[in-house]
C-alpha cells in the first residue's frame, strides 16, 4: 500500500510587534461570507436511503442582528413551491434556547454548522441546497457597491448509485475552511484540502457564485478584473483545486466559487459549490517562510513518518513572530491519525519548528482472486536468469463484494530472481563479418551445456551439434536446413564452437539460425534445439542533408545498447555514438555524398558464465542524402473584377488575379525555393485541378489568369525547390461571377405595355 502525502496543508501566520490590525464592524445588518454543503450516507448503503446534510457557512460576527441559529435546507425531493426544512446550528456555545451561538473566528468572522437528516423516496440524483439572504456588504467583485442586496446560494448534487455495481457514496471532505487572508501585491494561494473517503478522484473548476439554483449572481468579476493587468492573474489547478491569485492590487474582500467534481472510474458523481471569501490587506511587513523536507513522498504501510517543519519570518524583519499550524487527511483518518507537535497554536518567536509524525497501520490481505496465489510462466528459455516482482492492486468493493471500484497499485514486492538448466547449448554470436550479393559471411559461434545441468549420466555421449540456418529475421521452423555438423565421443570434447557460414547474400538479407542438440545414438530426434539468433540488419532511409538508420534483430539475450559506426576516409569506421534504441538519424551531411555504416551490438545474457557483453555487426549498408523533402505550401489570395468599380461585362478585364506569400515566412528552412505553380478547376472544389501557370522565380508573388468562361472557378498555389520537390497545395479560395442586374427602361404598373 502506497500513501502520497499531498493530503494536508500547513499554515503559518506572523504578527508584527509593531503593528496589529482591528476589524471594525459595520453598521449593515448584512451577513453570508462563505460556506459550502457536504453529504454523508447513513446506515447500510444496500438498505438505507438516508443521508446527513452538514451546512457550513461563515457569516459576519458583528451582524449578530440577523445571526441565523437556524437554516433551511431543500432536499431536491419536494414538490414545487415546498417550504424546505429548518435545520439548528450545533456548533458553539449552547444559548438560553439550547441552540448553538457558533464559533467566533478572528476577522470579524463566525463559524456556524447545522446538521440534518433526511431520507429519499427512492435512488437518484439530488440537488441539496441552501439559500439565505443577504451576502455581506462591500465585496469588491460581487454586484458593488450593492453586495449586501444579493442572496447566499450554495448546493451539492448527490447521488445514489448502485451499490451492488457501484458501492456506498460520500461527498468529499473540505478541511480548509473557505474563509481566506493575501495582501496587496503578494501571491494569495488557496487549497481546499479535499479528500474523499471513497477514494474517488476530484477535479476542481471556478465559477461565477449562485444566488440561487441556477441562477448566478449579478454584476460579477472574478478577482484578476479588479484593477486589471499583466501582474494581476488567476488560475486553478484542476487536479489539486490549489487556487493561484499573483497577484492582488486591491484591498478588499472577494467572492470566488468553484465546484468540486467527484468522479468515479472515470464517471462524474457529486458535485460540490462552494462559496469562498478573500479578504486582501495592505500588508506592513513581507510574507512568512516554511521548511519542508518533502514536497511530496511515497510511504510504505507499518512506517513511520516523521519530519520537521521550520517556520521563520522574513530575514530582514527581525521583530516578527510566526504560528503554525497543520491540516489534512493524516489527522482525520480514525485508527492511528497524525500528529503535529507541540501543540501550541499561539504566535511563537522565530524560527518556530513542529513535528509532523504519522504511524501508518499495517493490514492484512483477507481476499484473494479465485484462491490464487501462485503464477505459472511457459514463455522461458534455457539457460535464461528471469527475475519477478509482484504488484497488488487494492480496491473498494461493493457490499456484496462482488465489484471493484477505484482501484490502487500497490508498490512492487521484492525481486526474486532464478536461472532455468542450461542443458542446451546457447548461441552467443551472429555476427556479419563480410557483406556482400553472394560472397557474404556471418560468424555463428555457441557454448556447451553446462555438465551438472545436463546429467552426461543420464544423457551419455556421443553429442552432437547441428547449426541450422534460415532467410530472415522470424522464420518458421520448416525454413531451417543444416548447414554444419559437430560430433564428440565424450562431453569434454564438445567444446564451445564457432563456425563461419560464407557465400551468403548479406547486403540484401538477414539470417536465423539453431543448433539441435544430440546426445547418445540418436541422430534424428535432438535432446532440444537453441532458440533463434539472428543478425543484426540495417536499413537507411535518404532525406534531405540526412540519413535515418533503423535496424532489426531477433535474439535470445538482450542488446542494451547499439554503437554507430560510419566508414571514414581511409576504409576504417569510425563510432559516432551510442543508443538504446533500433533507429539514428545522422544529420549534417552533403547531399549526394556517400556514407557507409554498421552497427555494433552490446548484448548480453545475464548469466556470470558466459561473455559479455556479446557483440555482434550488422552487414555494411551504404547511402545518399538527397533533397526529398518539399518546401512548405504559400497561403493565397485572390482578386477579381468584382472588387472593382469597373464594367464587369468587359471579356478583356475578366482576369483574376492571385497573390501568395513566401513560404521561408513560415518556413525559415526552405533556402533552396525556386518558384511556384498556379492550379484552377471551374468551381468544383474536390474535382481535378488543371495546371495553369508555372513561376521560375521564387521571388514572384503574382499571377493574373483568364478563364475561359467567365471568373468562376477555384484556386490553388504549390512551392517547389530546386530538385522539382513540390509542396502540398495552399489554401483554396473560389470565386463567382460577378452579379449582373438588367432593368428594364419601361415601366407599366399594370403590365399592359401602356403608360
Amino acid at each position: 500500500m502506497k500513501v502520497f502525502t499531498k493530503v494536508f496543508s500547513i499554515k503559518i501566520y506572523f504578527i508584527s510587534l509593531l503593528f496589529s490590525l482591528i476589524a471594525l464592524p459595520m453598521a449593515m445588518a448584512t451577513h453570508n461570507r462563505a460556506g459550502e454543503i457536504t453529504i454523508e450516507q447513513v446506515g447500510n448503503c444496500v438498505t438505507s436511503l438516508t443521508i446527513k446534510a452538514t451546512i457550513v457557512t461563515y457569516t459576519k460576527a458583528s451582524s449578530f442582528m440577523v445571526d441565523r441559529d437556524s437554516l433551511t435546507i431543500f432536499w431536491g425531493d419536494e414538490s414545487p413551491g415546498a417550504r424546505g426544512q429548518q435545520v439548528l446550528r450545533i456548533n458553539g456555545p449552547m444559548g438560553t434556547n439550547g441552540i448553538g451561538k457558533g464559533e467566533l473566528l478572528e476577522n470579524d468572522t463566525r463559524k456556524n454548522i447545522y446538521v440534518a437528516f433526511h431520507t429519499f423516496p427512492s435512488r437518484g440524483t439530488y440537488v441539496i441546497s441552501m439559500n439565505d439572504p443577504n451576502r455581506n456588504g462591500g465585496i469588491l467583485n460581487l454586484n458593488f457597491p450593492n453586495s449586501e442586496q444579493i442572496k447566499f446560494h450554495i448546493q451539492t448534487t448527490y447521488t445514489f448509485p448502485n451499490p451492488q455495481v457501484d458501492g456506498c457514496n460520500n461527498t468529499p471532505v473540505l478541511l480548509q475552511p473557505p474563509i481566506d487572508i493575501g495582501c496587496v501585491g503578494k501571491p494569495f494561494i488557496h487549497n481546499p484540502n479535499a479528500y474523499d473517503s471513497d477514494g474517488d478522484s476530484l477535479a476542481y473548476k471556478l465559477i461565477v457564485p449562485f444566488s440561487d439554483r441556477g441562477i448566478q449572481v449579478p454584476n460579477y468579476l472574478f478577482p484578476n478584473m479588479i484593477s486589471p493587468g499583466p501582474k494581476n492573474n488567476l488560475s486553478i489547478n484542476e487536479k489539486t483545486g490549489e487556487i493561484v491569485w499573483d497577484s492582488p492590487q486591491r484591498a478588499g474582500e472577494y467572492n470566488l466559487a468553484m465546484i468540486i467534481i467527484e468522479y468515479r472510474d472515470g464517471n462524474p458523481l457529486d458535485t460540490i459549490v462552494r462559496d469562498i471569501q478573500i479578504l486582501i490587506q495592505n500588508c506592513d511587513n513581507q510574507p512568512p517562510k516554511i521548511e519542508v523536507p518533502y514536497e511530496e513522498i511515497c510511504v510504505i504501510a507499518g512506517d513511520v513518518l516523521e519530519f520537521k517543519v521550520t517556520a521563520t519570518a522574513p530575514i530582514e524583519e527581525t521583530r516578527q513572530k510566526v504560528k503554525l499550524g497543520a491540516l489534512g487527511g493524516p489527522f482525520e483518518v480514525k485508527i492511528s491519525p497524525a500528529t503535529f507537535t507541540p501543540n501550541i497554536n499561539s504566535y511563537q518567536n522565530d524560527p518556530f519548528v513542529k513535528t509532523f509524525r504519522w504511524e501508518l497501520t499495517e493490514f492484512s490481505i483477507r481476499d484473494s482472486l479465485n484462491g490464487r496465489y501462485h503464477y505459472r510462466d511457459n514463455d522461458v528459455e534455457p539457460g535464461k536468469t528471469y527475475c519477478y516482482r509482484i504488484l497488488a492492486e487494492f480496491a473498494k468493493t461493493t457490499p456484496g463484494g462482488r465489484y471493484a471500484y477505484n482501484l490502487l497499485e500497490s508498490l512492487p514486492s521484492k525481486e526474486a530472481c532464478v536461472q532455468l538448466n542450461r542443458n542446451l547449448p546457447l548461441i552467443i554470436k551472429a555476427d556479419v563479418i563480410t557483406t556482400g550479393a553472394t560472397n557474404g559471411s556471418v560468424q555463428v559461434c555457441w557454448t556447451k551445456p553446462k555438465a551438472n545441468d545436463l546429467d552426461t549420466l543420464v544423457n551419455p555421449g556421443p553429442y552432437s551439434y547441428e547449426l541450422i540456418r534460415a532467410e530472415g529475421l522470424n522464420p518458421a521452423d520448416a525454413d531451417f536446413v543444416p548447414i554444419a555438423r559437430f560430433n564428440s565421443n565424450t562431453f569434454k570434447g564438445a567444446n564451445d564452437t564457432c563456425f563461419l557460414d560464407q557465400n551468403l547474400r548479406t547486403a540484401t538479407t538477414p539470417y536465423s539460425y539453431r543448433v539441435r542438440f544430440y546426445v547418445g545414438r540418436s541422430t534424428t530426434t535432438p535432446l532440444g534445439v537453441t532458440p533463434m539468433a539472428s543478425t543484426v540488419f540495417l536499413r537507411i532511409g535518404s532525406s534531405d542533408k540526412l540519413l535515418n538508420l533503423s535496424w532489426e534483430e531477433s535474439t535470445p539475450w538482450d542488446n542494451y545498447a547499439y554503437v554507430i559506426l560510419r566508414k571514414n576516409a581511409s576504409g576504417g569506421f569510425d563510432s559516432l555514438t551510442t543508443v538504446a534504441g533500433n533507429s539514428y538519424t545522422d544529420r549534417n551531411l552533403v547531399n549526394g555524398r556517400e556514407y557507409c555504416y554498421k552497427i555494433r551490438a552490446l548484448g548480453t545474457y545475464g548469466i556470470e558464465d558466459l561473455p559479455s557483453p556479446l557483440l555482434n555487426h550488422s552487414q555494411e549498408v551504404c547511402g545518399r542524402p538527397q533533397d526529398n523533402v518539399p518546401p512548405c505550401p504559400p497561403t493565397i489570395k485572390v482578386a477579381t473584377i468584382c472588387d472593382k468599380p469597373t464594367d464587369c461585362s468587359n471579356p478583356d478585364l475578366q482576369v483574376n488575379t492571385i497573390t501568395w506569400n513566401r513560404p521561408t515566412e513560415t518556413c525559415p528552412d526552405a533556402t533552396d525555393l525556386a518558384g511556384y505553380r498556379v492550379y484552377f478547376n471551374n468551381g468544383d472544389t474536390v474535382g481535378t485541378y488543371t495546371l495553369v501557370g508555372t513561376i521560375n522565380s521564387p521571388n514572384t508573388l503574382l499571377f493574373a489568369h483568364r478563364p475561359e468562361l467567365g471568373i468562376a472557378g477555384c484556386y490553388a498555389v504549390t512551392s517547389v525547390d530546386q530538385l522539382g520537390n513540390e509542396s502540398a497545395r495552399s489554401n483554396i479560395i473560389c470565386v463567382d461571377n460577378c452579379p449582373r442586374y438588367l432593368l428594364p427602361n419601361t415601366f407599366t404598373p399594370n403590365s399592359d405595355n401602356q403608360n
